[in-house]
């Protein structure tokens, strides 16, 4: 939403206040709500049954890992993915009960694709960044309302 709305803004098309428009958030909310009924079931299927079968207290417990670590990156400002972080915690909780509870291929899969990811994200820093550089942006510089 906030891209978008400051996209809108650096436009003009919000006029001289920045504000975040009812539509932006009607159809942020309605593209995540549609990509989670889509596919995120899968997701939810695979962090939950497929590399380790969890119970309830297993569940709390990677959850609980996940957000300690989470906050103590961001309190170390240390960038890191919630999905590396919430993977990492599953699979910590399952190599607890019995190393060989966890399904060690799928582990590796799900490893190999978020390496994938991040090799991507890297090539596209490396690709567009050089690029937004050389693009002009506008001459005036935008100024943000106190209200």
């Amino acid at each position: 939403m906030g891209i978008i709305a400051v996209l809108l803004f650096s436009q003009g098309h919000l006029g001289g206040e920045f504000y975040v428009p009812f539509w932006v958030v009607i159809s942020c909310q309605a593209a995540m709500g549609l990509g989670t009924l889509v596919g995120g079931w899968r997701i939810v299927k695979t962090m939950g049954s497929k590399i380790t079968r969890l119970t309830p207290m297993q569940g709390f417990c990677a959850e609980t890992g996940g957000a300690i670590t989470l906050f103590g990156a961001t309190y170390l400002g240390i960038p890191v993915s919630t999905t590396h972080t919430i993977t990492g915690s599953i699979i910590g909780v399952g190599a607890a009960c019995r190393v060989s509870a966890v399904r060690w291929n799928v582990a590796s899969n799900i490893v190999i694709a978020l390496g994938d990811h991040a090799a991507g994200l890297r090539v596209n820093r490396g690709v567009l960044l050089p690029a937004v550089r050389v693009v002009p942006m506008s001459r005036e510089p935008a100024h943000i309302s106190a209200g």
